[in-house]
């Protein structure tokens, strides 16, 4: 849940919560919250503080950036945090140094909420002023009860997307390079496996470069996770959740573990042992 400090002035709020109807639709994932200026800010624009994955593009090169400014009628700092939030959090609301808006997942929890609640303004009657959230929180009651705290109070807005995949991996493979070398896409685990040396040895690039026909993210100490060889598992009509994590899976109603699972052995078993080697 992310939450923000007070709003003390009434065009102040008039502004933040225009943004926060904006922002809703157009936020980069996650929740989002209308705060109120801290100490610092200044009077002449907005101070937006975003979390956001390391690999995400600076905000003032995203077209929805100018758009807000624009709906603002004045000029926004944004401040962007990629790593170390909870030390950052944590100096922040000590100091009661807090942005106007704070845009992200899991920005701000409810234990922040408990000891710094006096930094933090409740939207819950703000919602006439924000219609599309309003719309939101009507149409889909469990946001609503996700957002209200046990005093009726709502110090954020959820985020909510619509056609969520049932899945946020995939196996992908570039059909351009199985053009380039005549090849068909594969059926098999045989034919995967074919195709993997003809990418390592041939060259469906075109220009002469090596490449590496499969990759997977690293395996951790805590078990499996995104974008890993467990993917693999699909293939024997198998379901996998949040990246498998522990080998933990729900099918035909029962709950159990693909480590157990005669597919897990089947898998390991019959894929071919120079791709398992990387």
């Amino acid at each position: 849940m992310n939450t923000c400090p007070r709003v003390p002035a009434v065009s102040r709020r008039t502004v933040l919560r225009s943004l926060a109807a904006a922002t809703a639709v157009a936020a980069v994932g996650g929740t989002l919250a209308a705060c109120g200026g801290s100490g610092t800010s200044s009077s002449d624009g907005l101070r937006i503080l975003v979390l956001k994955h390391a690999l995400t593009k600076p905000m003032a090169q995203m077209a929805w950036v100018k758009q807000l400014e624009e709906i603002a009628g004045m000029p926004i700092t944004w401040e962007e945090v990629s790593a170390d939030w909870d030390q950052k959090k944590s100096t922040m609301l000590a100091a009661g140094d807090v942005p106007d808006l704070i845009v992200g997942t899991g920005a701000i929890s409810d234990s922040d909420l408990a000891t710094y609640g006096t930094l933090f303004e409740d939207l819950s009657d703000d919602l006439d002023t924000i219609p599309n959230v309003k719309e939101m929180l009507a149409a889909k009651p469990e946001l609503m009860s996700l957002a209200t705290q046990n005093n009726g109070a709502i110090y954020a807005v959820p985020g909510y997307k619509r056609f969520w995949p049932p899945t946020v991996q995939h196996q992908y493979i570039n059909r351009q390079w199985l053009d380039a070398l005549g090849l068909d896409m594969p059926t098999t685990w045989d034919e995967l496996y074919d195709v993997l040396v003809a990418f390592k040895e041939g060259d469906p690039t075109g220009t002469g470069a090596k490449v590496i026909p499969m990759d997977w993210s690293p395996v951790g100490t805590t078990g499996f996770g995104y974008f890993q060889s467990v993917l693999l598992l699909g293939s024997t009509g198998l379901p996998l959740s949040s990246g498998g994590g522990q080998g933990y899976f729900l099918q035909d109603g029962k709950v159990s573990n693909f480590l157990i699972d005669e597919r897990y052995r089947d898998v390991w078993s019959s894929y071919p042992s120079a791709m398992r080697r990387g």
